[in-house]
């Protein structure tokens, strides 16, 4: 038997559930864009746990901003900031030196947000992906 795995490794990627029901209490959000791509992609709908809006490292939340403007963000516990910072799951551009090398990736941050008070622009904590019609597209592959 082979160790050899078919397909790459996809490091920081993250698996959701597929709802072909929207769950009780839970609301559905239409993805506008790819800007949070590859996790989530234009024309997706999320589905999104009001109820649970208790910061957690590393979890996906859709937050909504004072100009009503509503994004999916990972929560991220800095120590060195002293709180909280929310972040677009995806990096935004690469930063450049003079010599024209990449050093890395920008990445925007909003807070710090002191540990113990509510992140009142969280909407919700994303659980997964809407999919009405989920179980007809697997019929039709089989």
């Amino acid at each position: 038997m082979s160790n050899i795995i078919p397909f790459p490794q996809q490091p920081g990627l993250r698996s959701f559930i597929i709802y072909d029901d929207v769950p009780e209490g839970c609301l559905v959000h239409e993805m506008a864009d790819d800007t949070s791509a590859p996790h989530l992609h234009e024309n997706e709908f999320i589905v999104v746990d009001p109820s649970d809006c208790d910061p957690v490292h590393g979890d996906m939340f859709l937050a909504q901003w004072s100009t009503g403007r509503r994004q999916p963000v990972e929560c991220i516990w800095s120590k060195g900031w002293g709180g909280w910072m929310l972040a677009p799951i995806k990096p935004q551009d690469m930063i450049r030196v003079s010599d024209g090398k990449t050093m890395g990736q920008l990445r925007m941050m909003d807070g710090p947000y002191k540990a113990g008070v509510p992140l009142r622009c969280f909407v919700g904590k994303i659980v997964g992906i809407y999919e009405p019609d989920f179980r007809k597209k697997l019929k039709r592959a089989a």
